[in-house]
């Protein structure tokens, strides 16, 4: 059983892509009608980065976003009222990281819109 310390330290430096023989990535333009990129979203670091990547992606790719925010609903053992005051708390949650994200793309110029937000935004 490796620890987090252990697990971390072998994937420590990024492959060098210039060193390594292998060609970079490039860009391949959208064909015209290209499906839209889905990025799943929330309240946390990681779906920051991938909003950003997904941003950048689409503006490379002149592909739209498609933001959804995706979540489990709160237990009913709860019980009235706590249950419903959970449901509105994650609900809210939701939509504000439905409309960061669409802040973000719209900064851009990247068309997105936001599955379950009634705001969309048009670069």
């Amino acid at each position: 059983m490796s620890t987090t310390t252990e697990s971390r330290a072998r994937f420590r430096r990024p492959l060098d892509v210039a060193s390594s023989g292998v060609e970079a990535c490039r860009a391949v333009p959208a064909q015209p009608g290209a499906g839209p990129i889905v990025v799943a979203v929330e309240n946390s670091r990681a779906a920051t980065a991938a909003v950003q990547a997904a941003v950048s992606l689409g503006a490379d790719l002149d592909a739209p976003l498609v933001f959804v925010h995706v979540r489990r609903g709160p237990s009913s053992a709860l019980g009235e009222p706590y249950y419903q005051r959970r449901l509105d708390a994650e609900m809210a949650s939701g939509r504000r990281a439905l409309s960061d994200a669409l802040a973000v793309a719209e900064e851009a110029g990247v068309p997105a819109t936001g599955a379950g937000s009634d705001k969309t935004s048009e670069g």
